[in-house]
């Protein structure tokens, strides 16, 4: 499952997080939008951050009912990362089976 927070779809100076639920780990993606800036996994005490947000997996968790699987993330952002951001998401499962980019919300991050 990914979710990526910026005006357009593009990694690149993004918030964007990679979460692998077979491996419960949360990857935070660096300021290139490839790289990782941070790995870890929901519950541990460790903040994962890059120049747009930083995510407290301290405060993160995960449940799996059925064949759907809720994740609970704090995201902080960064003054410098201001103004209207769309929030995408996007998923592929074990066999390859995989969502499209969907812009979900709009969020005025002050």
């Amino acid at each position: 499952m990914q979710l990526l927070v910026n005006n357009d779809l593009n990694g690149v100076e993004a918030c964007y997080l990679n979460f692998d639920v077979a491996d419960n780990r949360i990857w935070l993606i660096a300021d290139d939008g490839s790289s990782s800036a941070g790995v870890g996994r929901p519950g541990e005490q460790a903040t994962l951050a890059n120049a747009q947000c930083a995510v407290r997996l301290g405060q993160a968790s995960t449940r799996t009912e059925g064949n759907g699987v809720m994740i609970r993330i704090s995201i902080e952002f960064n003054a410098s990362f201001t103004g209207p951001r769309r929030f995408h998401t996007y998923a592929i499962d074990r066999t390859g089976l995989r969502t499209e980019w969907r812009a979900r919300a709009v969020w005025q991050v002050n």
